[in-house]
């Protein structure tokens, strides 16, 4: 998307290092907000808020398949805000996953976690690419907003080991 709004080198590292810094502060205000309020009813509250800028920018195309309607200002703000809101999720996801971990078994299994988010964002990376280009950017990320809240429906059978009751 920002080689198509036309963002050249400098500004695609300016962006990558903004996004970097409030993921990372998302992570930690995410992470200590959840030790305090519950981890999954946080997580459920995250996932939501990643929406929004998500919806947002997809509604601002203009064009049917490429970046018309978003300017590359509006596309700063709303990819800091979109990476704070996942930092928020990924602090407080990586606390769920240690929580569902077996004492016995915590290292492996949490690794296995890992590796399936991992697995999780290399399909989304095909498909996304591959709608894209079908159906263009508004419909590939209002879509992937959608999916978005089905991990919220799985939040209730996630049960925390005895060892770590957060919830």
């Amino acid at each position: 998307m920002q080689v198509d709004l036309g963002m050249d080198e400098g500004q695609l590292a300016e962006l990558n290092l903004y996004t970097t810094v409030v993921a990372a502060l998302g992570c930690v205000i995410g992470g200590w907000v959840s030790d305090r309020l519950g981890h999954r009813r946080m997580l459920a509250v995250w996932y939501g808020l990643t929406t929004i800028p998500t919806f947002w920018l997809s509604g601002q195309f203009t064009g049917a398949a490429g970046m018309e309607g978003v300017t590359i200002a509006e596309y700063y703000r709303v990819a800091i805000l979109y990476n704070f809101t996942s930092g928020l999720l990924q602090g407080t996801a990586i606390a769920v996953f240690m929580g569902l971990t077996s004492p016995l078994v915590a290292g492996t299994q949490f690794t296995g976690y890992m590796a399936l988010k991992n697995i999780v964002y290399s399909y989304s990376s095909i498909w996304q690419g591959r709608m894209a280009d079908v159906a263009g950017y508004a419909a590939t990320i209002r879509l992937d907003a959608l999916i978005a809240f089905g991990p919220m429906l799985m939040l209730p059978f996630l049960v925390p080991s005895t060892r770590s009751r957060k919830d």
